[in-house]
């Protein structure tokens, strides 16, 4: 598999670059922060993914390897192929993709052109465990809270929320219900402002 093209820019166009690699021509559709910086005959090596389909054969490329990993596991939803997938980077960061699949955050990600409440729903549940880095934080009676406030019919974001107010405040409680009190006080309070 190839992993990254090495060469001269030779054009640039709207989404792509055309990268003179020994004498051939690659053509790459690629994230607009590669093409923020890309000026034509300047050196370029960039980590790239190729898509093989039935009716063609396209390079994607990336600024870094971590975009390249998220393209790739974007592509695994059910539903994401390779231009939602770059869409998808294009529209917002790593770090704050991963925090509203991590925080079951549709909200955010509806905004993103192409992505509808059931891709969002999908992006959360099938990549939760692999972006869950706030989630995998939570500790036994903070999972229990958040749980327990989202069947009460809030977001998971605003039982994300909650949660980290109990905790950042170090609110008293010596069982779960007692948290599960303490952050409905502060998501009552949250709703009356």
């Amino acid at each position: 598999m190839i992993s990254f093209l090495r060469g001269v820019i030779a054009d640039i166009s709207a989404a792509n670059l055309i990268i003179d690699v020994n004498g051939v021509g690659y053509s790459v559709i690629v994230t607009p922060s590669v093409l923020q910086n890309a000026k034509v005959g300047t050196d370029l090596s960039i980590p790239v993914v190729l898509v093989v389909r039935e009716e063609s054969m396209t390079f994607y490329g990336f600024a870094n390897n971590e975009e390249r990993r998220i393209f790739e596991l974007l592509q695994t939803v059910n539903g994401v192929g390779p231009k939602l997938a770059l869409t998808i980077l294009a529209a917002t960061t790593s770090e704050n993709l991963a925090d509203a699949i991590a925080n079951g955050d549709e909200n955010t990600l509806t905004r993103i052109p192409g992505v509808g409440k059931k891709s969002a729903a999908r992006l959360i549940l099938e990549l939760g465990d692999k972006f869950g880095i706030k989630a995998n934080a939570r500790t036994g009676w903070q999972s229990e809270v958040h749980d327990a406030l989202t069947a009460l019919g809030w977001s998971s974001k605003e039982a994300s929320g909650a949660v980290q107010s109990v905790t950042e405040k170090n609110l008293p409680h010596k069982s779960v219900p007692q948290a599960l009190k303490s952050a409905l006080e502060i998501l009552n309070r949250i709703g009356r402002a």
